[in-house]
């Protein structure tokens, strides 16, 4: 049994077909995105990971706009910290533009990711192309625990890319950089 209630799945077969699909109250938008490539306002999850930190010196580095990151912290000032750190931890931090970086706290397993009302309707207004490469990895931890993140996170970016006006979304998912079992003869393999 995964869930109980009133019309939960009991398999787990059930269950993952309900997690595929969207929910049918998404907004219905009408209009044509903006072109990704004239995008100048950009939102981008992961950014402290090691994918979402090269995402971000990439944007910062040919959008020519700002890059607001999505990131879990108690406020913008938390949030550059954060971003800071994982671009340090990459020797990435001289090669971001970051006067163009915005952090939004943010808690993308959440609905609105967390945020009052009024700031997820500006930056939904605001926002051109969601770039979403957060996610929740670790091969030991049982479904559930990684689905609010991966599952839940993904429904609320395509909500977003829904709100007020269409956005594009750019989805990116890894696993792992370097799979265990790769390195020949007990070789150390790094980013």
């Amino acid at each position: 049994r995964l869930r109980s209630g009133p019309g939960a799945p009991t398999t787990a077969p059930a269950a993952l077909r309900e997690d595929a699909t969207l929910p049918d109250d998404l907004p219905a938008v009408t209009g044509t995105p903006v072109p990704v490539a004239r995008a100048r306002e950009v939102l981008l999850t992961g950014a402290t990971g090691f994918l979402g930190s090269y995402l971000l010196r990439e944007l910062t580095g040919t959008t020519g706009g700002r890059v607001h990151c999505l990131v879990r912290a108690a406020d913008e000032r938390a949030g550059m910290k954060r971003l800071r750190a994982t671009a340090e931890r990459y020797r990435l931090d001289g090669r971001i533009d970051w006067n163009r970086v915005r952090a939004v706290p943010g808690d993308l397993s959440r609905p609105g990711f967390g945020l009052p009302g009024a700031e997820y309707d500006a930056l939904a207004g605001t926002v051109d192309v969601v770039y979403h490469a957060a996610a929740h990895i670790n091969f030991v931890l049982p479904y559930a625990s990684v689905k609010p993140t991966n599952v839940d996170g993904f429904r609320h970016v395509v909500r977003f890319a829904a709100t007020d006006r269409p956005k594009h979304v750019q989805y990116m998912s890894t696993i792992a950089v370097f799979p265990p079992g790769e390195a020949p003869d007990g070789t150390v393999l790094t980013e």
